[in-house]
């Protein structure tokens, strides 16, 4: 029997049409040259004749293949759009692709269902992280804005603040800079002569602040150099627009007016746009408004001696000058200070860095997580979706394999069904803008202030730019893996066996989709263990203080008492008051409340531990009254608390807590010790330590205390106390009372900032806090996704297994056989993708180290509760179409 296939392969010239088609081609040439052969036969020729015969049925092979190649162009051109090119067919395949759709309802809406959510997600999630890590600061040129700090080599845990002297140095040495301002911390100032006391946020802000921004004012003019120059001071103030909204009404006959600000006029020239803001340190990450904004040189504490660092100092580079040559001056410049003033510039360097990343350094490792997370759960969202596509084509395997078998090129098809994934991610897309917007609303509702309240939040052209690239790359990602699976499957075998051929390898891209949704799952749990497991930590951290029944009020004692027996005179008048409500246990004062950032810091040198002619080192300074440790809980360690005998010696006698006895008097008892404060120690008094108290977290939960020592309030009666209030029970019902019995003193005395202490512990593990719920989100959206996709796998399987599986109980296989069978598959797919995901967990675990609190990163405990979690959810996602398998009728099946 001749080998006909061979025969016409061997003389047959290559054709213009896909291998594919090319093979079915040769088969029914054969098939033709066979039928002749036997029809010879059977009509009594000899075997030699009958070849004869059959080989005369194609004399021309060249021109045979001319004229099959001419068939199949006109084929092609009749199953193709006749007209409009590509577009028309494009238009063609939507066409289609919608008709499909609207056959089959329910797959269409879980596809884009899922998409949505997924799309979505991602889409609110990038706008947060776009706007507060990675859009850059809305101002002129920001790649040219630095941030100056300068930073003490021995103690590089301290706040990076520059004195007013350096910040003059600065601009009178350095080159390479065409303007650098300084700015002070925010201030609180008192507004009067307008109804009652009004507490504002100032900041004080060089002359050249505004310009070097590239912001000017929306009404007036902002601050002349003449204003700036500290040879006088200049009562000159702008208004924020919000301010300048609430307190004018709008009105631009603003400019002009006089304002009373702690007891001085100041003339209103000017009022900032209504976008400004300034997203630099020291307003980055606070929940504080700007009201005003005054001349740095009208700033009380400017004339400090060269040792007070309390500015934060922001330059714009010259053209052409790079970070890097701006550096090396500056560390010029720090050496050259060093040398000529050692006392106070002995040790510290001036570093500078681009603006954007001193703004945006804090929130970038948190918010990129969180976007690679969402960006997780939507390639998981995607592969839900191409395992439906996929379970769809194992459906359609009749009609693409009647459609190849007709002449249409594997081209033709793949382009038809990447056409409806598109369509299906467009839709998903849609809706994923509704998901977007309500999500992102709940987004900024849960974000902690910190994070959301410097930045302009909000879906815009770039995240719509995202959204479109989130829909093609979804297209591609859920489409393109079935599509490409369906068109090269063997289409004859599908014919001929009713598509068996062309689902089996539509098993393992499942298998593999599978595996990789519970690798991802199992990276995002382990992470979302190791955030729950730092937090559960965080909480169990003693603050150093009992927050319970505590209530906190912030006031100013009025200019007119603002001498040292005035102020205290005035405080000890508001605690009398205060102390008269019903429920009050205890009121005190101090400087600056725990949890509410640093405070500026102070030298000190201990008597016979200080090297002379070196820097001293830095330590938190506070003062307190006598009844601050009691009214906070503030445990005593050693030697006893100041009490107002003390009122006459208090500046000869000081508090310290645990950390600096530590850091200098290391096993040994510091009471009675004797240090002495400033940059001047040979003048410089000596105080003695006569107590030492327990460590409380000042900057933040999760940071270690500092070195801190407390002065008597009677040394430094305050301008500007935060009282304490220690109640019986719950003091919110009383916040209105207390808050007007501070006012009651004086119409010129404020009562702002009134907070549950408990609140402020609170916000300080907000951020923490809100990172761990989100990522704990995506991670259980995951968790479920994963689960949804072996479900998927396994009961697909057991569907296009029907057969095998009623064969096999045919032959005696027991139910429980059945089971295992189909629980087997799903548990070897969950144990494959733990695998794989751990690996994934380890290297994002060491990602997120920064982001740990007093946990390891490869944390056991929290490993092992996801691979568990996955791995239980896994079987029982599996069970479920298991017992489906369990209870297949044998014949019901083999009849199938």
């Amino acid at each position: 029997m001749p080998d006909w296939r061979a025969y016409a392969r061997g003389r047959l010239p290559r054709l213009r049409v896909p291998p594919e088609r090319e093979n079915e081609i040769v088969a029914e040439l054969a098939l033709q040259l066979d039928q002749a052969f036997a029809e010879a036969l059977a009509g009594g020729a000899s075997e030699a004749d009958a070849l004869r015969r059959a080989e005369a049925q194609f004399a021309d092979w060249p021109a045979l293949a001319r004229e099959i190649d001419a068939a199949e162009a006109r084929l092609a051109a009749q199953l193709e759009p006749s007209r409009g090119g590509a577009l028309a067919g494009c238009w063609h395949d939507l066409r289609y692709a919608v008709r499909f759709f609207r056959r089959n309802p329910g797959f269409a809406a879980i596809a884009t269902i899922t998409l949505a959510f997924g799309i979505g997600g991602n889409t609110a999630v990038f706008t947060m992280v776009d706007a507060v890590a990675l859009r850059s600061l809305p101002y002129h040129d920001p790649g040219q804005l630095t941030a100056i700090e300068t930073r003490k080599a021995q103690q590089p845990e301290l706040e990076p603040w520059t004195s007013a002297s350096d910040l003059q140095d600065m601009r009178a040495r350095t080159g390479a800079f065409s303007a650098i301002a300084g700015i002070s911390p925010m201030w609180n100032v008192v507004l009067t002569g307008l109804g009652d006391a009004q507490r504002l946020t100032a900041l004080y802000v060089s002359a050249d602040f505004f310009p070097l921004l590239g912001v000017n004012p929306a009404v007036g003019r902002g601050f002349r150099p003449d204003e700036d120059n500290g040879a006088q001071t200049s009562h000159v103030v702008m208004l924020s627009y919000s301010y300048w909204q609430r307190q004018f009404g709008g009105r631009a006959n603003a400019v002009g007016k006089s304002l009373a600000l702690d007891n001085a006029l100041y003339t209103v020239i000017g009022v900032l746009p209504a976008a400004f803001r300034y997203e630099g340190e020291p307003l980055a990450g606070t929940a504080e408004e700007i009201d005003v904004w005054l001349p740095l040189s009208a700033n009380p504490i400017v004339p400090s001696p060269r040792g007070l660092r309390f500015l934060k100092v922001v330059a714009r580079l010259k053209p052409g000058v790079s970070p890097e040559q701006s550096g090396h001056q500056l560390r010029a410049l720090a050496a050259a200070l060093a040398e000529k003033y050692p006392g106070t510039n002995r040790g510290f360097a001036f570093y500078v860095q681009p603006l954007r990343a001193q703004v945006n350094g804090r929130f970038r490792v948190a918010m990129l997580l969180l976007l690679g997370t969402a960006g997780f759960v939507l390639l998981m969202a995607c592969a839900n979706v191409a395992n439906l596509l996929l379970a769809r084509a194992a459906v359609r395997h009749k009609e693409i394999a009647v459609r190849v078998a007709l002449g249409a090129s594997r081209f033709r098809l793949l382009r038809q069904l990447f056409t409806e994934s598109l369509c299906l991610a467009s839709a998903g897309g849609i809706l994923g803008l509704a998901v977007a917007f309500a999500g992102l609303k709940l987004l900024i509702a849960a974000a902690p202030a910190s994070l959301v309240r410097a930045q302009d939040v909000r879906l815009d052209i770039r995240a719509l730019a995202f959204a479109c690239i989130a829909v093609w790359l979804c297209a591609i990602a859920a489409g393109l893996p079935p599509a490409w699976r369906t068109v090269r499957a063997d289409i004859e075998a599908a014919l001929r066996e009713s598509g068996r051929g062309l689902t089996a390898g539509h098993h393992r891209l499942r298998a593999t989709l599978v595996v990789a949704q519970v690798a991802a799952a199992l990276a995002l749990l382990a992470s979302a263990g190791l955030l729950v497991r730092s937090f559960q930590r965080l909480l169990d951290v003693d603050p150093g203080f009992q927050a319970r029944n505590l209530l906190t009020i912030s006031t100013q004692i009025p200019q007119a008492a603002n001498t040292p027996a005035g102020r205290t005179a005035m405080y000890r008048l508001i605690r009398d008051r205060l102390l008269a409500v019903p429920g009050v246990v205890d009121v005190a004062a101090v400087s600056r409340l725990p949890l509410m950032g640093m405070n500026l810091s102070t030298w000190i040198f201990v008597e016979g531990k200080s090297t002379p002619g070196e820097p001293g080192a830095d330590v938190e300074y506070r003062a307190a009254t006598p009844s601050y440790f009691s009214t906070m809980r503030i445990p005593l360690r050693a030697g006893r608390i100041f009490d107002d005998r003390d009122d006459a010696n208090a500046a000869s006698i000081t508090l310290i807590n645990e950390t600096m006895a530590r850091k200098f008097w290391p096993g040994g008892d510091p009471v009675g010790k004797r240090i002495k404060l400033g940059d001047h120690p040979a003048q410089a008094p000596w105080i003695t330590v006569v107590g030492v108290v327990g460590d409380v977290r000042h900057v933040g939960i999760d940071t270690q205390p500092l070195p801190e020592m407390y002065r008597a309030y009677a040394a430094d009666p305050l301008g500007s106390p935060m009282l304490v209030i220690r109640t019986a029970t719950d003091p919110k019902p009383l916040v209105s009372a207390l808050s007007a019995k501070v006012r009651s003193v004086s119409a010129e005395v404020p009562a702002y900032n009134v907070w549950l202490m408990q609140d402020l512990v609170d916000r300080s593990t907000a951020q923490r806090r809100f990172v761990m719920w989100l990522l704990s989100a995506f991670a259980l959206t995951a968790l479920l996704l994963a689960v949804v996709g072996v479900y998927g796998a396994v009961a697909q399987s057991v569907t296009q297994r029907t057969p095998e599986i009623g064969l096999r109980m045919a032959l005696g296989a027991s139910p429980a056989a059945a089971l295992r069978l189909a629980l087997g598959q799903g548990i070897r797919l969950a144990a494959v993708g733990i695998a794989i995901g751990a690996a994934a967990a380890v290297g994002l675990a060491q990602l997120m180290r920064k982001m740990l609190f007093e946990v390891q990163p490869l944390d056991p405990v929290a490993f092992t509760a996801a691979a568990l979690a996955l791995a239980v959810c896994a079987a029982l996602a599996s069970y479920v179409p298991a017992r489906k398998a369990a209870r297949i009728e044998p014949l019901a099946a083999l009849r199938r």
